[in-house]
């Protein structure tokens, strides 16, 4: 049977179907545009209404103008971008930052006590993390942006300072004094480029964990046996241990010299065999090994006479276990802080130097001998007796073989000691600067006159006070 024309087809065409799809396509299409038409006629009239053309110009900016640029930061092998802080808390880290002192004595104490950092407050209440990456060497840090900005502010925050910058080229030439956490803030300007446009600004925060390689300095390379080699580091915080691989028979102990290094002292025995030694210092992964001599010295030998009835009876057993059982207790403390600094002062200005540091002695025509731990300054009766350098007096007795004998830390275990007093003018635990009376010489011991017996020592280890007296002991600091 042929088909009726005139009835529809019971499936519509593909065409037919695809048209109607379009069209509501479309519909929602116009629909949609009519709802922003609408929203942004809303805006608009509020705007007008609420806050006049001011407002609706300051609309248009902030749509037509983009937002300030990511930062681009490059420390070595690490990089990152990082966005602007958001108005808020931009705004919230500035007003923590400008926020000023307490006036509250107790209030300000406490803050001292706790640490308390701005930035680190900061960050604690809004739960803020800044990016941070490591640096390890300076100069090696840079920031960039793709669009230079017109005018730039840096603020560096470490260990409770602040120190401002007006270009990004000082963040490579900033140069903490020691390892750490460093805080940064950079405030960008952009102006604007067309008339419409607003000015842009950016507050970016992150952070710099310097960790450089420490970085150790000898005082030397040659010593005769009986001096001090000291050893310098740089980059070296009191977390940091160093391992040392030596053939010398030392280990340092690092403490802080000045606010930029670390020190270590190392007394070199006058009984060290002379020859050539290595010593391999390492600090994390950095290790510097040194090469040391150690000169051939010949020590003199003196023959020493003393009357007999001096040397029984301050020269025998009972005087040597008494010595041993009062200095021995006294030799184990050790300042943390160094007070040694400058030139060293000649306690006995004007003596003779009568004995040599290390001499081997024989008294009285005796087979055995002593080595000399210090140096005798011959001088007269009653002549006053100046510290060497700054320190606490840590003993300050009679003793039967010394006879009035003087003890002085000067930190870090370094001591200098003083025999056959007449008189004592200071007792334990009394501050002393250099320079500052600490008694008479007198001839009290075993003595065959009036002089001074000096001694050095780090850690127990007797050090030539001639060395010290000539020249600086140690340089200053660095800045």
């Amino acid at each position: 049977m042929a088909p009726n024309p005139s009835r529809p087809s019971a499936r519509p065409s593909a065409s037919s179907s695809s048209y109607r799809r379009s069209r509501r396509f479309h519909k929602m299409l116009r629909l949609f545009m009519v709802m922003v038409v609408f929203m942004v006629l809303t805006s608009v009239l509020t705007a007008l209404v609420t806050g006049g053309p001011q407002r609706l110009f300051g609309m248009i900016q902030a749509i037509a103008t983009p937002d300030a640029p990511r930062l681009r930061l490059n420390a070595g092998e690490e990089n990152a971008r990082i966005r602007p802080l958001s108005d808020d808390l931009a705004e919230e880290l500035m007003a923590q930052l400008l926020q000023p002192p307490s006036s509250d004595a107790e209030a300000a104490a406490a803050a001292v006590l706790n640490k308390e950092d701005p930035i680190q407050k900061f960050l604690k209440k809004t739960k803020y993390k800044p990016v941070c990456l490591t640096a390890r060497s300076v100069p090696g840090q840079t920031a960039a942006f793709d669009i230079a900005p017109d005018q730039v502010k840096l603020f560096f925050h470490f260990n409770g300072t602040t120190v401002a910058a007006d270009s990004l080229e000082a963040l490579a030439k900033y140069d903490p004094a020691v390892d750490g956490t460093c805080y940064i803030l950079l405030e960008a300007r952009w102006a604007a480029q067309k008339s419409w446009e607003a000015s842009r600004k950016g507050l970016y925060c992150f952070a710099l964990q310097y960790d450089r390689p420490a970085v150790f300095e000898l005082n030397g390379t040659a010593f005769d046996p009986g001096e001090l080699l000291v050893i310098y580091a740089q980059y070296l915080t009191a977390d940091d241990k160093v391992t040392v691989q030596s053939d010398l028979p030392f280990s340092p102990d690092f403490a802080a010299y000045g606010d930029r290094e670390r020190i270590a002292l190392v007394p070199l025995s006058y009984d060290l065999r002379p020859g050539q030694y290595q010593a391999s210092l390492t600090a994390g992964d950095q290790t510097e090994t040194f090469q040391i001599t150690i000169k051939d010295k010949e020590f003199p030998i003196q023959n020493l006479t003393v009357k007999d009835e001096v040397a029984e009876a301050t020269r025998n057993a009972a005087s040597a276990k008494e010595f041993k059982g009062k200095i021995e207790p006294v030799l184990n403390e050790r300042d943390a802080v160094l007070s040694w600094s400058g030139e060293t002062q000649m306690p006995v200005p004007g003596a003779r130097l009568s004995t040599l540091f290390g001499v081997r002695r024989y008294v009285n025509g005796a087979s055995d001998s002593y080595r000399h731990t210090g140096i005798d300054l011959a001088i007269g009766r009653g002549t006053e007796i100046k510290a060497v350098n700054g320190g606490r007096v840590i003993f300050s007795e009679q003793l039967t073989q010394t006879g009035n004998t003087i003890l002085i830390e000067h930190g870090l275990g370094l001591k200098s000691w003083y025999y056959h007093l007449d008189e004592r003018r200071v007792e334990v635990g009394d501050a002393v600067k250099k320079g500052d009376v600490i008694g008479t010489v007198g001839s009290t011991g075993f003595s065959t006159g009036p002089h001074l017996h000096l001694n050095l020592s780090v850690n127990g280890t007797y050090i030539n006070p001639c060395t010290a007296l000539d020249a600086p002991l140690l340089r200053e600091p660095l800045k």
